[in-house]
């Protein structure tokens, strides 16, 4: 296959095509990045037909699958129209399948193992965003608290009144989680009142109109507590066309393979899906059974991801062959 690297901040994404193009017919598309686990974890164990370990469902699966699908046909890849995007930072920053599209890398459709289970294909996604609060206060010695302005205190107060939005969390509401919550030292400064102190906020909305708010929301808050709101990444919410001609013969190949009708699904998570749409691209969002994404417990059903590379080629074989 030919072969492209590349980079971006440090960031590597490895693109290989069965010919010379940035915009094969059909595009598999994995990230090798994961969140972080002790190093046990990335080891694959196999009980009672499910594989274990760091990243099997989210999403070295998609690779191993895409890998396979490469050996089947390596007497006629020349024959397919298709390309392999691998890309190193979806978990974190955003460098990866946003850049590549950038890049010119635009196919007619991708497939994107990175949500839904049970083979169902994502209809809807909730969208994302990753935002830094910074807080200035002013320091003094914690015996005379009158004499400063606490960021710690202004912590409290801004999270109070931030969780009073989101008072009922669900699969079908907004979601808020205090991702990462720092003021101060610990041991070191104990009698100093922080002037400075930081929040990772990780929210979750249904649709635009929940973006625009929450954006709008917390300009506001920042105004009001002296605060600095930088949003980290963004993904949008989602609406899959489940009717694109494109994406039912996915559907069909699902079936035929797998046995399994197409029902539609919620994602809660977000992906790099967003980036596709966003550029007129379907994109097909599904995976094999499995459970615990994220986890020290996360796993694939052994029996439901040997069914991927069928599929792949079966839908190669209709959309890709030229």
């Amino acid at each position: 296959m030919h072969l492209t690297h590349v980079e971006n901040d440090g960031y590597s994404s490895l693109v290989a095509t069965t010919s010379t193009t940035k915009t094969p017919a059909i595009m598999l598309v994995a990230h090798v990045d994961v969140v972080a686990a002790p190093e046990p974890l990335f080891t694959m164990t196999e009980r009672d037909g499910k594989l274990y370990g760091r990243g099997v469902w989210d999403m070295k699966f998609a690779i191993a699958s895409y890998l396979s699908v490469a050996d089947a046909l390596s007497a006629n890849l020349a024959d397919y129209d298709f390309g392999i995007a691998i890309t190193s930072d979806e978990e974190t920053r955003d460098l990866g399948v946003k850049h590549l599209l950038g890049e010119g890398f635009l196919p007619r459709v991708a497939i994107l193992p990175d949500g839904s289970n049970d083979w169902h294909i994502e209809s809807r996604a909730k969208g994302a965003m990753y935002f830094t609060i910074t807080i200035s206060g002013k320091t003094a010695h914690g015996s005379r608290p009158w004499l400063g302005d606490s960021a710690s205190y202004k912590v409290v107060e801004f999270l109070h009144e931030l969780r009073q939005h989101f008072v009922e969390q669900g699969i079908n509401t907004r979601t808020l989680n205090i991702s990462a919550l720092e003021a101060g030292e610990i041991h070191k400064h104990v009698n100093r009142i922080p002037d400075r102190a930081r929040i990772g906020l990780d929210i979750r909305v249904l649709d635009d109109s929940e973006t625009t708010h929450i954006q709008h929301l917390l300009a506001e808050m920042c105004a009001k507590y002296d605060a600095v709101c930088e949003r980290d990444v963004f993904f949008p919410a989602l609406v899959h066309d489940h009717d694109h001609p494109l994406v039912t013969q996915f559907t069909n190949s699902v079936e035929k393979v797998a046995g399994i009708k197409n029902e539609g699904f919620l994602s809660l998570g977000a992906s790099d899906a967003g980036h596709f749409v966003a550029s007129g691209i379907p994109c097909i969002v599904t995976s094999p059974t499995g459970g615990d994404r994220h986890s020290d417990d996360e796993w694939i059903d052994k029996a439901s991801f040997l069914h991927m590379t069928p599929i792949l080629l079966d839908y190669l074989n209709k959309v890709a062959r030229r």
